[in-house]
């Protein structure tokens, strides 16, 4: 049986008439975040908040002795050795990697913009937290203790305050604000003080340094969010 062709008709494409702009629905995520940077740097008073002083010597040497009791007690359970070390060596390659599975499925469909908003908050707090190191200069713990074995690479900046909390916490209260869910935004902060926690328990941090982040989150706030206008009205509408 000899079956016909059927002879299909070229379609011509279509290109954007000149003169058309950008859309920014088109713009990469990580390039889009950085929009409204400058905005946030022109706020005066965001390199001069009053966050508390990284401790004195004797309080130090006892944080030392907390992260000793840390490093025993995960060396010396399994399980916690297991869970901790994956949730550790994630956070430190990933980009909030559990906060973007968890806010993925917007009631719009689309999470185009709350990525943005994540990517936006993430770059912000690294670019921040080095002018408050820059501040107070405080040696990491192993630094002091060689006992300690860090479960990464230390990095090669001072620990105080902590960059991953201060990052993942402007995050959980960025997302919060535009969410408005109060079970996401518990677990949002539960993830963020989960991140800051893995990185004591890695030796990287003093838990002090923590409890500076979140000082330091709190104060910026208000700023981050007169800054970042347009990138929070973005994310917002995907959750309306």
């Amino acid at each position: 049986m000899a079956f016909s062709k059927s002879k299909s008709k070229s379609k011509s494409k279509t290109y954007t008439k000149p003169g058309t702009t950008f859309s920014i629905n088109g713009w990469d995520p990580e390039m889009a975040a950085l929009i409204e940077l400058p905005n946030f740097f022109e706020i005066p008073g965001w390199r001069d908040h009053d966050i508390p002083l990284p401790p004195d010597p004797d309080e130090t040497e006892m944080e030392i002795r907390d992260l000793l009791a840390k490093q025993q007690q995960i060396r010396s359970d399994p399980s916690m050795w297991l869970v901790r070390k994956a949730e550790i060596e994630a956070e430190a390659n990933d980009d909030a990697f559990y906060m973007r599975r968890l806010v993925s499925l917007t009631p719009s469909g689309s999470s185009g913009a709350t990525d943005v908003l994540i990517d936006a908050m993430f770059h912000l707090g690294f670019i921040v937290v080095a002018t408050y190191k820059k501040k107070f200069m405080r040696l990491r713990p192993s630094q002091i203790e060689p006992k300690l074995r860090p479960l990464l690479p230390v990095p090669h900046h001072p620990a105080y305050p902590s960059g991953h909390a201060l990052q993942y916490l402007l995050i959980a209260k960025a997302l919060s604000t535009v969410i408005h869910n109060d079970e996401l935004g518990i677990e949002l902060f539960r993830i963020a003080r989960r991140v800051a926690e893995n990185r004591e328990w890695a030796g990287l941090h003093y838990a002090s340094d923590t409890v500076g982040s979140e000082h330091l989150a709190l104060a910026l706030f208000p700023a981050v969010t007169e800054a970042y206008r347009d990138t929070f009205q973005n994310a917002a509408r995907e959750w309306i």
